[in-house]
């Protein structure tokens, strides 16, 4: 059965991923060589090297550019150890013009920023019988704040000597044949590829070596043959230049990477800090959200202080670690963390110094509490928490204010254990009142003595606080009290006072006590 090879190139960055068997080469593979290289400098010799180390037929999956994938598909077609080829777009699939426009947009909205601006310095070589294409190439105009073109033309034939092998210094040839075209490609030696433009009836990529890549085209369609040979190659250059050159602060990187992306843009949100014994979870965010299947494989340099399972990241032993995460088949993370975990001494118990309250509205009392142990490391992580604000209100150091009339409950928290204590609030007592029954008199109250009186005392409200109240006699020998009662006991006169357990709320009145009348039998006798 035939190896499959997974080949994943990004030519932005530029990064190539090869998987063999959905696995990743060793570290001391040569084909590792390649990672970082554009495809013009491995794609005529990877298939080989890729042979050499799994001496077994294969098949390619190749996910990438169009562009890029024409010229593998070459490569495997001449290839007699390839039996297959297959392309895959790449879940960010943006087209390189829109990656441009972008860019260029970028540059407008920031506005002061530096960045490089680019030359490309395109040199044509044009036969004399294929000089009707000279206006439509002269045509060509790329032009935006990083980049622009300078066409120069000259006839097949012409001494080129002068032609300096720079960076952004392509060569097009044109000719009648691809051999002509050769023959001509053959005296440059340039560090670009020179791009071969041949009469015929397609207009696609022939023949792609490390010098040259070749296009047969109708001429009728020259304009935009040319314009994908720019594509190919050299606006990728620029685009990369431009990118790279960028250090505004103010231009955010994640701006930058999604116009380079072909894999989905990655946000990685995790604790730094664990607890030994416990997890912290790892979240995910995608940019496109339709890329959130994408694997991430994640890795702990050192397994014996944390350890991953991908969705979580467990704390072990104190110590601290580098937590790294893996697009599925790279070899470099794209994401590096320090994680530091640590020993906890947290608070196991809270007594509280209350277990109920009764407070009168407005009343104000400070909580006490105890913890064990008595060296735990969150104590300032308590919080204080009322179940009902408009009953009862406590603030950050245990400061407990009653508000209005009801039952709440008053928590201490400290992360994971609790206590608490029940609040009841009543109002305070706002009138006391006393009604006679005898004469409706309000001031006074007259008795014989051996006589009782039951007191009928009011207190509003009648849920209050302070509503309790104590009766008092100002002379016990004329008249004395108990409870409610009042107990006349010889003539004279006394003073009633009725006050509430608080004092704030007192009324009194004056209780005669009456000479007994005398009677008609003593009065006889005694004559």
């Amino acid at each position: 059965m035939a190896t499959e090879i997974g080949m994943q190139y990004n030519p932005f960055l530029p990064q190539l991923n090869v998987l063999i068997d959905g696995k990743q080469p060793p570290e001391y593979s040569r084909l590792t060589q390649f990672s970082n290289e554009d495809i013009w400098q491995w794609h005529s010799e990877i298939l080989q090297v890729l042979y050499s180390e799994i001496r077994d037929d294969f098949f390619v999956v190749f996910t990438g550019r169009e562009a890029d994938a024409d010229i593998m598909y070459l490569e495997c077609e001449k290839n007699e150890h390839c039996l297959g080829f297959t392309v895959k777009q790449p879940m960010v699939n943006i087209p390189l013009q829109k990656r441009l426009g972008e860019l260029n947009q970028l540059i407008k909205t920031y506005g002061e920023i530096r960045y490089q601006r680019s030359i490309i310095e395109a040199d044509f070589i044009i036969p004399t019988d294929l000089q009707f294409c000279l206006n439509d190439i002269l045509s060509i105009d790329v032009n935006n704040l990083f980049c622009t073109t300078r066409i120069q033309t000259s006839v097949s034939g012409d001494s080129h000597s002068y032609l300096e092998d720079e960076k952004n210094r392509f060569l097009f040839i044109l000719s009648k044949s691809l051999e002509e075209g050769k023959r001509t490609s053959e005296k440059y030696n340039l560090q670009n590829p020179i791009f071969i433009i041949y009469q015929g009836s397609d207009n696609k990529i022939k023949e792609a070596q490390t010098s040259y890549i070749a296009c047969e085209c109708d001429f009728v369609n020259i304009v935009s043959v040319i314009f994908e040979c720019f594509l190919r190659f050299p606006l990728v250059s620029v685009l990369r230049d431009c990118i790279e050159s960028i250090s505004n602060e103010a231009l955010k990187k994640k701006d930058l990477l999604k116009i380079v992306a072909m894999d989905p843009i990655i946000d990685i949100k995790v604790d730094k800090t664990i607890e030994v014994g416990k997890s912290n979870v790892i979240h995910l965010a995608f940019d496109p959200p339709s890329a959130s299947q994408s694997k991430v494989k994640f890795r702990v340099l050192d397994s014996t202080v944390a350890r991953t399972d991908d969705l979580c990241v467990f704390g072990l032993k104190s110590g601290k670690t580098q937590l790294e995460a893996y697009r599925y088949g790279a070899k470099t993370p794209f994401y590096t963390c320090e994680l530091n975990v640590i020993q906890r001494n947290r608070i196991r118990k809270i007594i509280l110094g209350d277990d109920e309250l009764i407070l009168g509205a407005g009343d104000s009392r400070r909580l006490c509490f105890e913890y064990s142990p008595v060296n735990a490391d969150n104590v300032n992580s308590i919080i204080w928490k009322s179940s009902d604000e408009k009953i009862a209100v406590v603030d950050s150091n245990g400061n407990l204010t009653a508000r209005t009339s009801g039952r709440c409950k008053i928590w201490c928290i400290a992360e994971n254990v609790s206590a608490v204590c029940y609040c009841e609030v009543h109002p305070y007592l706002e009138e006391l009142s006393v009604e006679f029954l005898k004469d409706g008199s309000n001031e006074q109250l007259i008795l014989e003595p051996m006589q009782e009186y039951e007191l009928q005392v009011k207190v509003y409200p009648e849920d209050s606080i302070d509503g309790d109240y104590f009766v008092s006699s100002s002379d016990y020998n004329i008249a004395n009290v108990i409870g409610n009662r009042i107990f006349a006991k010889n003539p004279g006169s006394a003073t009633i006072s009725i006050a509430n357990v608080s004092g704030r709320k007192h009324i009194s009145f004056i209780i005669n006590v009456l000479k007994p009348k005398r009677s008609i039998f003593k009065s006889i006798f005694k004559k």
